[in-house]
């Protein structure tokens, strides 16, 4: 008997450790609401961490050239429980174009949905024309009928023949390099029917979020830069198929250097298949000789690659799947898959672990932080006045009355520094506002349109190279201006809250500072692929109007998507940077106001001290309850937005729970 899959269970445990966290993350809204201390950057924070939750999705892109095995990979290792193979894979017929493979819980049957190869001449990204369904051309997936749904998914394999002006319009043949082509010298070019796929089929580990994207090799991967730079760095696992027979060629290679392992992702989710390693299974050889053949291919791929040789996997997906119809363990064992599959369930989970603890802990922490600093500081101004009340025991009525009379010069000189206060607040709100200003996508939009106009009115190869490294340097000089400009803001922040703690004696804590230096970086890496794409070979042999298109499209629309998350962030923090100073000013107001009602009944009456006293040291216990709780709630939170394996069982909290604390 073969192994039973081991993904299903890892996707199982992941979806059972979110379902938790998003249970968790729910409780805290009526639990703050409860204790009065929902903020807005703690509702802000709760809502996105929900939807992030809501969304999250795997993504596993399968990478690789012409005739590594990709497709029958997919097959071995994701569906192996069809009666058929469901992406074709017969001799000299392989897919043509990017493949997406998911569950659409929307949609009431499987589907194949394919884009006409002459959408590359619109001005429309692919992330557009996902949205337009009236693009597409749709075909029913009928999965109970093994040999219709075979014929249908061939279509990925369907190409067709154009003259060479057609293929150079489309972007998808280069005249320079006709005479390396037969088929350009016979003026017939063979191009893909298809630009994209998508194919929506009902199976267990797609319902549970997994996406598979299957790519063509280097040319076709070329020719869509959306792919290059958006779909593939945003995948959480990346498999690159090499075939055993073969070894790096030179066209692995520069898949790999260009596609596949840039600055941004690193060796981050990477993973190298040396496919076909049954081309190996010499009968005339003995097995040690074979394992010692394969360990040295394993040692040269990773040298080559730069890359650690655990990231190195041999399989034989052919053999693989043999081995699941057949139920031959030995032989699944031999085919590599069940190593694989434990691997890339590992690393798959391991990235969105990553993800999510960076992004949710990070925000629902950071606002709990704010949370805590709050409480802190009512409870510290709670215990000020009951040692401040607990001195008059002993006072006699006339050092009563001059503690009176300052207590009402104090509520006198805080209102007065509260116009004070007003006035350097709004001019924090007027800087922060000029940031916003800066980076508003607006602005940024017309920014581009220009550019744009001027690549299109580039006729020389020179100029239209020219005009696309003036654009991204005008962009980094803007992010630039836009960094300085937040150190002021940042400035001014620090300053008003500063003056408050020396002025009233009462701590409070900053809250997150907003940075530009993510928004930075992204914008230097993706300076570096415009670089690298603007030298490349290919934007010299292409028509310029293509090379426009394709430009615009992937690295200016991420150029827009960096401005536009920049501007959304900070005016994220413009709504709730003066936060935890104005509940620390009305905590101040409040507190002097009773200070003065305090003073005035203690005067009168010793018994309403004592009742007054009473209650003052019990609202400090209650205050000292609900802080000891928000400390548990946050150190629970991280735990729970930490991988389960890492967690040790003994150190959980059951009493951290916000629906009972």
């Amino acid at each position: 008997m073969t192994t039973p899959s081991r993904l299903p269970l890892q996707l199982d445990t992941y979806d059972e450790w979110k379902r938790r966290l998003v249970a968790y993350i729910t409780r805290l809204q009526p639990w703050l609401q409860k204790l009065g201390l929902y903020t807005a950057e703690a509702h802000r924070a709760i809502q996105r961490s929900l939807d992030l939750l809501g969304k999250d999705r795997i993504t596993v892109a399968v990478v690789g050239e012409f005739s590594r095995g990709k497709t029958e990979l997919i097959n071995a290792l994701f569906f192996p429980d069809y009666g058929f193979r469901l992406l074709p894979t017969d001799a000299g017929r392989t897919t043509m174009c990017p493949t997406e493979i998911f569950h659409d819980p929307k949609a009431a049957k499987p589907y194949l949905r394919l884009l006409p190869v002459e959408t590359r001449l619109d001005e429309i990204s692919l992330a557009d024309l996902r949205r337009t369904p009236s693009r597409w051309v749709e075909f029913e997936l009928n999965l109970s009928e093994p040999d219709h749904a075979a014929e249908v998914m061939r279509e990925l394999t369907a190409t067709r023949h154009v003259s060479p002006a057609e293929a150079v319009q489309l972007g998808l043949f280069h005249p320079r390099l006709a005479e390396e082509d037969l088929s350009g010298r016979l003026g017939i070019v063979e191009i893909p029917r298809w630009r994209h796929a998508l194919v929506n089929v009902p199976h267990p580990l797609l319902q549970r979020g997994l996406t598979i994207l299957d790519t063509p090799g280097l040319n076709a991967v070329g020719h869509e830069p959306e792919l290059t730079y958006q779909l593939l760095p945003s995948a959480q696992a990346i498999l690159f198929i090499l075939a055993a027979d073969t070894g790096v060629t030179r066209s692995d290679l520069e898949m790999w250097q260009q596609c596949v392992r840039g600055p941004k992702r690193g060796d981050n989710g990477l993973m190298v298949v040396l496919n076909k390693t049954d081309t190996l299974w010499d009968e005339l050889r003995s097995p040690l000789e074979i394992e010692r053949t394969i360990a040295r291919q394993r040692r040269d791929v990773a040298r080559l690659l730069n890359l650690d040789i655990d990231r190195i996997f041999p399989a034989s997906a052919q053999k693989g799947l043999l081995a699941h119809r057949t139920s031959d363990g030995v032989l699944a064992h031999r085919a590599g898959l069940p190593a694989l599959e434990t691997a890339l369930g590992s690393r798959l989970l391991a990235a969105k672990h990553e993800i999510i603890h960076n992004e949710v802990a990070r925000e629902v922490t950071d606002a709990l932080e704010t949370v805590r600093s709050i409480l802190g500081a009512k409870l510290s101004s709670t215990r000020r006045q009951h040692a401040e009340l607990a001195e008059l025991e002993d006072q006699s009525e006339n050092a009563i009355t001059l503690l009176y009379r300052r207590a009402q010069r104090d509520k006198e000189s805080y209102e007065a520094n509260a116009t004070v206060f007003e006035q350097q607040s709004a001019a924090f709100r007027e800087r922060a506002a000029q940031l916003a200003t800066a980076l508003d996508p607006q602005r940024i939009d017309d920014l581009l349109d220009s550019s744009r106009r001027a690549m299109v009115g580039a006729w020389t190869t020179p100029g239209l190279s020219s005009s696309m490294r003036t654009l991204i340097e005008e962009l980094r000089l803007t992010m630039r201006s836009v960094s300085d400009q937040t150190h002021e803001a940042r400035k001014l922040l620090r300053g008003l809250y500063r003056r408050f703690q020396v002025d009233h004696g009462v701590e409070v804590s900053l809250p997150t500072m907003f940075s530009l230096m993510r928004h930075q970086v992204e914008l230097d890496l993706l300076h570096k692929e415009a670089e690298a794409f603007r030298r490349s070979p290919k934007m010299l042999l292409t028509e310029q109007h293509f090379v426009v298109r394709r430009y615009f499209r992937t690295i200016l629309s991420r150029a827009r998507d960096i401005f536009r998350s920049a501007h959304d962030e900070v005016s994220r923090w413009l709504e709730i940077a003066l936060e935890p100073l104005q509940h620390a000013m009305r905590n101040r107001r409040e507190a002097l106001l009773r200070q003065v009602e305090d003073l005035r009944e203690a005067g009168r009456s010793r018994s309403e001290l004592k009742q007054r006293l009473a209650t003052l040291a019990y609202d400090v216990r209650v205050l000292e309850h609900q802080a000891r709780v928000l400390d548990r709630v946050r150190r629970r939170l991280d735990r729970l937005c930490t991988p389960p394996s890492v967690v040790d069982a003994r150190d959980r909290e059951p009493d951290a729970r916000p629906a009972t604390a």
